[in-house]
């Protein structure tokens, strides 16, 4: 089952690298050479990366946190229950 935030997460990323591409592919075949259509094809080229970078290593992170949780449960889980009892007494 695939978690629901990474669902939103690769919904994003997906979209926003679908636009990327339509604007590198509209200025490719109909764009003129012009320094605003150079600085399109920049800006788009260096979001797609900058979206790949954080896509992998956000995942890394992840996976990497889901670990230590796993991890935490399971000694959780190895523990003995805690013995100590706690006597309050009010005096008045």
């Amino acid at each position: 089952m695939v978690d629901r935030s990474w669902y939103w997460r690769r919904w994003a990323v997906f979209s926003s690298l679908a636009v990327c591409d339509l604007v590198i592919m509209y200025l490719t075949i109909f764009g003129v050479d012009t320094r605003l259509n150079q600085d399109l094809a920049n800006g788009a080229l260096l979001l797609i990366a900058a979206l790949v970078n954080g896509y992998v290593f956000g995942s890394a992170w992840d996976d990497r946190n889901k670990g230590k949780e796993v991890i935490a449960a399971k000694a959780v889980e190895s523990s003995s229950p805690a013995t100590t009892e706690t006597k309050v007494e009010v005096n008045q």
